[in-house]
């Protein structure tokens, strides 16, 4: 650690005998460097697509490199919109290059929850929670806006913290749109062979599986009509040979389009794209970009004298 905060190591692996008590003494060398959360591009080695799978199976590996969760491409300034951008199980804020590089940096401010995305998504979503929370309540004069984009499973993680931030009081004032792109909001039938199968247990794999607990939770809860949801949903399946259901490779329509999701959408989107591909699209970038413009207030004009 470093002054008064806190830093996240991988250790060596210990072996625990209760049957014979005892204490492992080892040298930990560990390089240190000043964290902070800003980084001035997405091609930083820091969002390297490889510490994606490492969040996936190793978070507490993720935990140490990051050493937060929060991330940014300059200070925050309440005069500008910000949109919050939650990346998909295996991802890195890296995966939204292409929608950041085309964004109105003089009106919108881009920041992105760095995640590890093995972890359960209940817990996911408090964290996401608290992020969008202190946002609002660092909100200065009160006029923040914030914009809150999710592709894949990030829009469980956003709709899990949309749904525990308007539990019991208004949702924050300053959260004016949701966005999601290509979510199973409907789960996915195959994770519940990888709980059987597979040679790492992932706890997400368990929050995802269709049927879940959590899943049902969401539709239990639905989205809150107080908050603008439009729904993003990709169909283009790359696979030589389809089999089974629609998908876009990735995720099923059906799933996509859970009938309770689309229920709460203000409207649905549909992108000849793959799952990843979308966030590649010159379409579903410019629909995004109005969006996102509907919402973000006009810098002030000065009156004409």
């Amino acid at each position: 650690s470093s002054g008064n905060g806190n830093c996240v190591v991988a250790g060596p692996p210990i072996t625990v005998d209760f049957d014979n008590p005892g204490k492992t003494v080892f040298r930990l060398k560990v390089k240190m460097r000043d964290t902070s959360y800003i980084y001035t591009s997405l091609d930083d080695d820091f969002f390297d697509p490889e510490f994606g799978d490492t969040g996936l199976y190793n978070p507490v590996n993720l935990m140490a490199h990051t050493q937060g969760f929060l991330f940014g491409l300059e200070e925050f300034d309440e005069k500008k919109t910000t949109v919050l951008f939650v990346h998909g199980s295996s991802g890195t804020p890296r995966d939204w290059k292409y929608l950041v590089d085309g964004l109105d940096r003089s009106r919108f401010q881009p920041f992105f929850l760095y995640y590890p995305s093995g972890l359960p998504l209940d817990k996911l979503g408090s964290l996401l929670a608290q992020v969008v929370d202190a946002m609002d309540k660092n909100a200065g004069n009160g006029n923040r806006t914030i914009v809150l984009a999710a592709h894949s499973m990030g829009g469980l993680i956003a709709l899990s913290a949309i749904n525990k931030l308007s539990t019991d009081r208004p949702l924050p004032a300053s959260l004016k749109l949701y966005i999601s792109f290509s979510t199973p909001y409907g789960g996915d039938d195959s994770a519940r062979k990888w709980l059987d199968t597979a040679p790492v247990m992932v706890p997400a794999w368990r929050d995802i599986a269709a049927g879940s607990a959590f899943l049902q939770e969401l539709d239990r809860r639905q989205t809150p009509k107080a908050l603008p949801f439009h729904l993003f949903f990709s169909y283009n399946d790359p696979s030589t040979f389809k089999l089974g259901e629609s998908s876009d490779g990735a995720v099923t329509l059906r799933s996509q389009l859970a009938p309770v999701q689309q229920a709460a959408a203000v409207r649905l989107y549909g992108f000849n794209e793959t799952h990843n591909g979308i966030l590649a699209s010159p379409a579903a970038r410019e629909a995004f970009f109005r969006l996102i413009d509907s919402v973000s207030p006009r810098p002030a004009v000065g009156n004409a004298r």
